[in-house]
Formats: C-alpha cells, structure tokens, sequence
C-alpha cells in the first residue's frame, strides 16, 4: 500500500536546531502570548551506590547564551489538490501541508543508546523593550483535498535528551531486553529567561471531501484533518527513558 505524501511543505526555523513536531491540536486559530520573568536555581546532591558496566557513555557539557531577537513566519495558501480516481482512501491518496514556524534562542538535543551524562546551562536574555525577542508566525489558508498540519513556537531554552537502549540478546526468555547497564541518565541542568516570546497559528479555509477511511484505526488516515498549535515558553527540559526499555515483571514469564 503506498503512503501519503508531502504535497506542499513550508518552515521557517531561526536557529539551525532539530526539532520534534507538536502533539496534535485542532483549533480554527490559536494566539497565544507568554510574557513571564524566569530565574531558576537547581541545587541537588545525589549519592547513588550502584555498579553499572555500560557499553558506552555520552558526556556532555553544553554551556548556551543567547542575547537579542529572532523571528520566523512560515506562511502557506492556496494549495489545491486533484485526486484522482472514484475511490480514495485517507491513508493512501490525502496528501498532508506541513507548516512550522520555530524562533529559538538555546537548543540542546541528545538521542543516545547508551548511558547519558549531561551538565546543561542555558541563558535566554532578550533586548525588545518594546515588541518581542522571540516571534513566531505561521498560517495556512485555502487549502483542498489535504490535511493541514501547522505549529509555531517561540522557545527561550530548550533541552532535550532521550535514552534508548540497544536490545541484547539476553536470556532466553526475554530476547527483547535492553542492557540494565546502560539504563542510566545523569543530568544537571540550569536555565534562565528573561524574554518575551509571542507566538501566533492560524489556519482557516480547509476543505476535504470524497475520502473515506478518515478514522484513527488502523487502516485509517491516523492523522487529524486540522492541527494547529501555537507554543510560547521560557524554559522547556525535555527527559525520556523510552517506554518499554526497562523490563517488569509481566514481561518475562
């Protein structure tokens, strides 16, 4: 069975970053403003006796000072799709426009299959007195035959890191286990913002008809129709062990 395709793709990203597409929100027009003095302080001793032999480390140090102001619009229209044929189905034949508009000040990201250490220091300090240091924009309008996906996101600081451990063979009744020694994550990390950060979606004009299979089984589009998001935020830490990794009881007979 062929996949859906990008018909039509826009971003206006302002700071070379990866960056994971928002959870899926459907609303005619989101604004939403966040203008919010941060100061963070963290101070943790931990004292933990445990005996690991991980098959690699990540260790990082990530020191990041970001001082001025960013903005980024993504804009899409009038994009008209054709279908052809007498039957079509959403998974297979509904084409999706993708937009994102991201204005990031400090962006840390970390994917590791092996145990992470991490000592994170972030400093978003903005120079708008008037106006905003982080902006973003992105808007979608007239569009058919196609579903719309559209984001965008004004982000002081952003950390990220996601621990997904090898599979090894282990014993024979849990061939799917990962590496107990590499199921480790120590992190430290400081972030301060002093912004202020707008961040503006809309989408209107959408129209989609003739397609079945729109539902969210499993031969379904799986996808909304419409989604939306705006983000505004100082301060974002982001810490995942993948679901899945750490064995329980009721995964081993």
């Amino acid at each position: 069975m062929k996949r859906s395709y990008v018909l039509a793709g826009a971003s206006a990203i302002a700071l070379a970053t990866s960056l994971a597409a928002p959870s899926a929100q459907a609303f005619d027009k989101v604004w939403w403003d966040w203008n919010l003095d941060v100061d963070t302080k963290v101070d943790v001793n931990i004292d933990v006796n445990i005996k690991v032999d991980p098959s690699g480390a990540v260790i990082s140090e990530t020191d990041q000072y970001f001082k001025g102001t960013l903005s980024a619009e993504a804009v899409v229209k009038d994009v008209d799709n054709d279908p052809k044929g007498y039957y079509l189905v959403g998974i297979s034949d509904l084409p999706e426009v993708s937009n994102v508009a991201a204005a990031l000040g400090n962006s840390n990201s970390i994917q590791s299959e092996v145990s992470v250490q991490s000592d994170v220091d972030q400093d978003a300090i903005g120079t708008a007195y008037y106006g905003y240091d982080l902006s973003a924009v992105a808007k979608v309008a007239n569009t058919s035959d196609v579903s719309v996906s559209n984001a965008a996101q004004a982000i002081g600081n952003s950390n990220s890191i996601t621990l997904d451990p090898a599979t090894t063979g282990g014993p024979s009744y849990c061939y799917w286990c990962s590496s107990p020694n590499d199921q480790l994550i120590i992190s430290n990390v400081e972030q301060t913002a002093y912004i202020n950060a707008n961040a503006y979606a809309s989408v209107y004009g959408v129209e989609v008809s003739g397609y079945d299979n729109l539902g969210t089984g499993d031969l379904d589009l799986n996808r909304p129709l419409v989604s939306n998001a705006a983000i505004a935020a100082g301060n974002i830490n982001t810490i995942t062990l993948v679901v899945g990794s750490i064995p329980t009881p009721d995964d081993v007979d």
